[in-house]
Order: structure tokens, then sequence, then C-alpha cells
């Protein structure tokens, strides 16, 4: 209860959206939440002359600033996202994981392979300089699995400075003895753009705050990208070709499924993703059109040892190979002064091949268990965007269409189709107060591994229900935002209700299939406390951060949406979590301080019953968590040079997060130094 009050007391002080629009705030700063959100990137997914009036953004300085190797560290910072654990576990933000949360990279839909969702892996942080969380009616343009949130990743070209260019960065971590090289190269013309990038990233086993060792928590990361984008004025064209290549290892921790005899490891032997995207601009017009292609191949290895023994009882080998494809196109329109809209169409197919080969140590039995699993679905949308911008009003209206087909085989197959719509009104109170509200339908169909498939998992087998439902949901959102000159504050209130929503039941041990729940809520809030002040070059700047977010769910089915219900398992805990930034420039050097406190709430709300289809199993206390950094930038040498150190978990503080039986990783030094020619 204590973190309730202290969320609701940032609550009531924001009183503002943190989902914001940042188009009335005309001082720059370096903060996060005081960055426009409406410039036009070269390789959007989308035509972004259409305003994202309820996105907010993380740019290159920010995820510069965490200083990590695992993605999930940056994407943390966003609204609502909260992060279960250091060692690959996927994505979740506001309470929904997996296929309920839609993740796209340069145009390219992101699933993974496992049943829990994405956790973005194969990601090198080096390849990023924009990250944007939309939520609002404009999530239904990206179709099914936009109820949580659409998280797009996208790599920005530059054309300001022309000519060659490299950057080299090396960084090195205590706890992990994790060593990383990240190397970029570039070249700008007057029409084209070239970007090559090549990560190294190897790491042993993390240590908790005792100094004890978290078995099999190891990890090593290859990547390799490249980027070009040629600009064709005579057709006021615009051609970006992404590519990116992906391999490596990883383990999961001892205890990271409630198994203390648990061994995992992925095999990544490659990930290849390629996309295509041509933007032309007209007079009162944009065209844009993606057309990408994904294939990647993953080994999972469990062994399971006896208890009291000791010895290995059994290993498990699952082999997962996938193909998916997409196509996009869309055009935008100037329709009046005041009105301007889009319409689109969008392909998605995604094919997924498993093998899983059972050896049975002590019977020596490996020959007789071998099984094989084929599923696919395509996906087909035509959606509508219009807007409205005039005075102090703003309002979107969203309309998709959908058709799914899912298929197990030649034979077997189901067929879904929906249609959905929201919108969102802005009003402008004041200048510098604006107020918000979002009303939308959103919709799941289910994935294959959910309606007819066979899927082999990290708990066990999954098999598909064919007369599982499509879900639906209603989201409600309200917003407050106030931009000032040295603040600000924001607040979100939202709520998704839900109906036939998709639940995991257990038929028996480590065999699951899924069922429709009648009715279920999400409901939950975000705040945000923004102060700055002072200039780099001369008196020095400071910062002040301090956000908030909690998610609730339950399970309404028996009484309706507006009942006590009973929990719904597997939704984080909430978050209230303060930065202070001071930065200083003295000549030809910048330097800067930062300190960080966390406070994760106790994970308390638990089904009655055992749970046993999410990670966090078990009740958990709240716990603190203190950060810190500090850097140098000198901008003559060469063309400027960056060390940076940070310390995470400081106080070498002893926790366990979100229900789990591991602990949270002790305390972490990091050293960073690049160079820029």
């Amino acid at each position: 209860m204590r973190f309730i009050f202290i969320i609701l007391s940032v609550f009531i002080i924001s009183t503002t959206s943190f989902s914001m629009s940042l188009s009335d705030v005309e001082k720059e700063s370096d903060s996060l939440f005081n960055r426009k959100l409406d410039e036009v990137m070269v390789s959007a997914l989308r035509a972004e002359s259409l305003r994202m009036i309820n996105s907010i953004t993380l740019r290159a300085t920010d995820i510069e600033e965490v200083n990590t190797e695992n993605f999930i560290n940056v994407v943390e910072q966003l609204p609502g996202i909260m992060k279960i654990h250091e060692a690959t576990f996927p994505l979740l933000i506001r309470g929904m994981y997996g296929s309920r949360i839609h993740v796209e990279k340069n145009g390219i839909i992101k699933t993974g392979i496992t049943q829990s969702g994405y956790s973005l892996e194969d990601i090198n942080p080096g390849d990023v300089s924009e990250v944007r969380l939309i939520h609002g009616s404009r999530n239904i343009l990206y179709g099914s699995g936009s109820i949580g949130g659409v998280l797009l990743i996208n790599e920005k070209a530059e054309f300001n400075k022309k000519g060659f260019r490299a950057r080299l960065k090396s960084s090195y971590a205590t706890n992990n003895n994790e060593n990383s090289y990240n190397l970029r190269l570039g070249y700008t013309g007057l029409r084209d753009l070239i970007n090559i990038t090549g990560r190294y990233t190897k790491a042993s086993d993390l240590h908790y705050s005792d100094r004890e060792k978290a078995t099999n928590s190891s990890y090593e990361y290859k990547n390799l990208s490249s980027k070009y984008v040629r600009l064709i004025p005579s057709l006021n064209m615009t051609v970006d070709w992404d590519n990116s290549y992906y391999s490596g290892k990883r383990d999961k921790p001892l205890g990271f499924q409630n198994n203390p005899y648990d061994f995992r490891s992925f095999n990544d032997k490659y990930n290849f993703e390629t996309s295509l995207k041509i933007k032309v601009d007209g007079a009162n017009s944009v065209f844009n059109c993606n057309v990408w292609y994904n294939t990647l191949n993953t080994d999972q290895s469990q062994d399971q040892y006896n208890a009291g023994t000791k010895q290995l009882a059994f290993r498990e080998l699952r082999q997962s190979f996938k193909n998916s494809a997409g196509a996009r196109a869309d055009m935008t329109l100037n329709l009046s002064k005041d009105w301007s809209g889009q319409i689109g169409a969008d392909i998605f197919y995604d094919e997924l091949h498993q093998d899983k080969e059972y050896h049975d140590i002590i019977r020596d039995t490996k020959s007789a268990y071998k099984d094989f699993s084929v599923q696919s679905q395509n996906l087909y949308g035509l959606y509508l965007f219009s807007e409205y911008n005039k005075d102090r009003h703003k309002v979107g209206m969203s309309l998709r269409g959908d058709i799914g087909r899912i298929h197990k085989d030649s034979i077997t197959s189901d067929l879904y189709k929906n249609i959905t719509g929201g919108i969102d009104w802005d009003f402008s109170i004041r200048k510098y107060l604006i107020s918000r509200i979002s009303v939308s339908r959103h919709f799941r169909f289910p994935i294959p591994m959910e309606a007819v498939g066979i899927f082999y998992g990290g708990r066990g087998t999954f098999v598909g229900n064919p007369d599982i439902n499509p879900e639906t949901s209603y989201n409600i959102e309200y917003k407050l935002s106030y931009s000032g000159r040295y603040m600000i504050m924001t607040a979100n209130i939202w709520s998704s209700l839900f109906f036939d929503r998709i639940n995991e039941k257990e038929i028996f041990t480590n065999k699951y299939t899924f069922v429709n729940i009648d009715k279920a809520r999400l409901y939950g809030f975000e705040g945000s406390l923004n102060l700055f002040c002072g200039k780099v070059q001369s008196t020095g700047k400071a910062d002040l951060l301090i956000t908030a977010h909690y998610a609730y769910g339950d399970d309404v089915s028996n009484d309706g949406f507006f009942s006590k219900g009973t929990y719904l398992e597997g939704i984080p805990p909430g978050r209230i979590s303060s930065r202070l930034k001071y930065t200083l420039g003295i000549k030809s050097v910048e330097t800067y301080i930062s300190a960080r406190f966390s406070y994760i709430a106790s994970y308390d709300r638990l089904p009655q019953e055992a749970v046993t289809n999410t990670w966090g199993q078990n009740a958990r206390d709240a716990y603190p968590l203190w950060d810190a950094g500090a850097g140098l930038k000198f901008r003559k040498i060469l063309n400027g040079i960056n060390l940076d150190f940070a310390v995470n978990n400081m106080l070498d503080k002893c926790y366990q997060p979100y229900g789990g039986y591991l602990k949270g990783m002790g305390r972490n030094f990091k050293t960073t130094l690049s160079f820029n020619f």
C-alpha cells in the first residue's frame, strides 16, 4: 500500500499525460520527455506527416545513456514497460506480452519463437537511433496484437554531415566480465547514405549481490547490419534498404522457470532480415511502400537434473526454424487546410517449423521420441486514418478491417475476420495544458499455437484449441499534459476491457491448451514530473525526472467489469523511478554526473490456485535500487571522444524480481570508451 500512495502522489501532482505530444514545448532539452515527437523519418514505416499525438520517443542520446548491450534495458525507460530480469525475458507493456503487443524494427514485424513473446535479443543498441511507443486509436492501424501498445524501432538516416565517418566503441562490465566492441562506418554524399555496423559481445555468468554465481547465465552476441539510402530528387523519392544479421548464444540461469535443476541454452544459429522502403513526397501527399523478409534458426537445449542425485536425468532438444514476410503500402493526403487522411493495406505471412527430440539419459531412449510441428498464418488488412486539426482541437479517427487464416497443414485451417476502430481527441485548454481522451476497439487473432497447431515450448507442449475465438479489447485512456519553460508534468489513466481473452489452461503436467475467458480487465496509470534548468555551455544544466506506472489485472467473468473479480496471473508490479542529472560544459570538455533511484512494488496479486503458466509464480517483496553514472566528452579531440562510467545496483541490494526464484543481478561497474573519426 505504501507504494500505491507514493505513485498516487506523483499522479495527483502530475495531472498530465505520460504518452504526450510536446509540440508546444519551445525549450530544447536532452531530456527524454522534452523532444518533439512529430519529426519526419526517412525510414519511417508510415507517413509521419500525421502527428502521432499518443506517442513518446527515445532518441539516440537516450539510448546511449543507458550504456547497455541488452536492448530490453533501453526500452525499459518507456512508460508502462517492465523488465522482468536481465536474463533474456520477453517484452511486457502494461502487463501484456506475447502477441498482445506489436513490435517492428525498420518496418519488420518481430515476434520471436517462444510462446512468451519477443525478447529483443537480436537487436544491437548501436544500430538504433529512435524507439517510439504508441498508444491510443493509432494502434489500430497496425492490426492484430496492438492491444498493449506498438513499439517501433528505427535507424534514422541523417544527411546533415557529408563525407566519411566512423565510430568505435568498447566497453567492459565487471559483474559478468562482459566485453563488447562496436564499430560503425558510414558515408554520406549529396544523394546517397551508407551505414555499416558490427558488434561483438561476450559475457560469462552473472553474479548476485552475495557474489553467488548465477549458473548458466552467460551470453554471446554477434551482429552485422547495413543501411543504404538513395535520394532521387527528380521523383521526390527516397529509397531505404536495411539488412541485419545476428547469431549468438544465450543461457537461461537456474531457477528462471522456478526449477533449480533445469539448465536451458539457446543457440541462435542465424537471424537474417531485410527490408526495402520507398517513400514519394508529392505536393499534397506522401506515398510509402515497404517489403520485408525475416528468417531465423534457433536450437534450444534443456538439461534436467535429478534433485536427489544431482545427475543428468534427461535432455530435450528443440529446433525452431521460422520464415516471415510482409508488405505494406499507404498514401497520406492533405485533404484541406484542417483535414488530412491516410489509406493503406498490409500483408503478413509467418511460418514456424519445430523438431523436438527427447533423450532419457538413464534409460538411453534417445531415438524413441521424435516430434515435428509445422504451423503458419496469413493476415491481410485494410486501414483508414483521418485527422482534423483546427484551433484548439485535434481529432484522429482510425478504422481497420482484417482477415486472418491460420494453418496447421494443407487440410486444417481456421479463418477469422474482424473490424476495429477508434478516436483520439486533443483539446488545448491552454497553450501549455492539453487534455486528451482516446476510445478504441482492438482485437487479437489467435496465433497458430493457440488455435490449431502444436508448439514445443520451454514449459512443455502447447496444443491448439480449434474452438478458440479471437479476443477483443476496448481501450479507454484519459490524459492531461502540462508543458512549461522549466517543467513538464504528465499523467495518464488507462483501461483495457477484454472479451474472450485468450488464456492458457493446463491439461496435465507439462501439457497446455488455450481457452477464452468471458471478460477480463486491465487498468493502471502512468505519470511523470520533469524539472530542468540552466545551459550546458555556461552555468551547467540540471535535469530531474520522476516517473511512475502501475498495472492491475482481474478476471471478471462471473461478476462483470465493475466487480472485484479474481486476480489475473502474470501482471508485473509497478515502479516509481527518479533520475537526477547535472551537465556542465567547460571550454571543449563536457561532463555529467547522474543518479537514479527506483522502487519496484511488491508482487502479491496472484490467483488463489497454483499458477503454472507464467514466470512469476511466487509473491515477492518490494525493493529499492540505486544506479549512478558519470561521463566526459572531449569535443575537439578527433571528432569527439566519450568516456562513460556507470554502476548498477550501487548498494549491492539483494532482491528477487517479479516472482521467480532468480535473484536480481548484483553490483555492476561498466566503463565505455568511444571514438569518432
